[in-house]
Parts: C-alpha cells; structure tokens; sequence
C-alpha cells in the first residue's frame, strides 16, 4: 500500500514536467514581463536607448500610421516623441515555441487628467538570446477610429 502511495504522489509531483512546453511557456512570460518592465523603465525615465537595449540588433517595428523601422538606433529615433508617456501595457497571452514567443495584450495611454487618452492593442514577437528574452517583431494599433478625411 505504501508502495502506491509513494507511486502517485511521485506521478502528481512529475506531472507538470510531463506536460509540453509548460515550463519553456513560464520561462518565456518571466523574460517577457522582465523585458516590458524594462520597456516601461525607459519609457518613464525619458531613456530611448534604455527603450531599445529592449529589443533584439535585428528587430523592426511596425508602428501605426508609419513605416517599418529597423535596428536599435532606428528604433529608439522612434520612440523620442513618446518619452515620458504615461503609458501601460497589460499582456493578456504568451506562447511560446523554441526560441520564440508570441505576446499579445493591451496598452493604454494616460492623459492630463489620468483617465485613457488612447487605448490599443499589440503583438511582439520575443527572440531567446542568451538567457534573457528580446523583443524582435513589435507591432501595435489604437483601437479609436482613424480621423475622418
């Protein structure tokens, strides 16, 4: 009997480890949500290299209403306008796959008064390097109509 009992309590501890990509998932989200504090650091501390140390050498960014833009120094030129942003990021979802993770979530964008200016929507691809996590692909959108012409 107490063969058995050791039996399943052993199979209950092992379980998780059995389970597919549970631990590469949580090592993924501790290195996404390590790299979007990071991100937000810079952003408050009016830091747009701070901001770009953030993202892969080989990364692009696909901001709206603009072009792609590619590498570090492209990519902190284009964060300069948002320095000092009151702005927050909720991640609502990481999977991962190798050395990849996809995030998805939602940002929001406080203004004068505190209350959302501007709300969204985003996904980032994360590259592995080492043993942390870059951000490699990063695109987001508003979720406010576009201007009328």
């Amino acid at each position: 009997m107490r063969r058995v009992a050791l039996a399943v309590v052993a199979s209950l501890c092992l379980a998780p480890a059995a389970i597919p990509g549970t631990a590469q998932a949580s090592d993924a989200r501790k290195g996404v949500d390590a790299g979007n504090a990071r991100w937000i650091a810079g952003l408050a501390a009016k830091d747009a290299a701070a901001i770009a140390a953030v993202y892969a050498e080989d990364a692009i960014l696909y901001p709206p209403g603009a072009g792609a833009v590619s590498g570090r120094k492209g990519i902190a030129a284009a964060f300069e306008p948002m320095l000092g942003a009151p702005l927050s990021l909720k991640t609502s979802e990481v999977k991962q796959s190798g050395d990849l993770a996809v995030e998805t979530g939602t940002w929001a964008l406080a203004g004068p008064d505190g209350k959302p200016a501007d709300v969204g929507s985003y996904v980032v691809v994360w590259k592995r390097s080492g043993k942390s996590w870059l951000m490699w692909r990063d695109i987001w959108n508003s979720s406010r109509p576009p201007p009328k012409p």
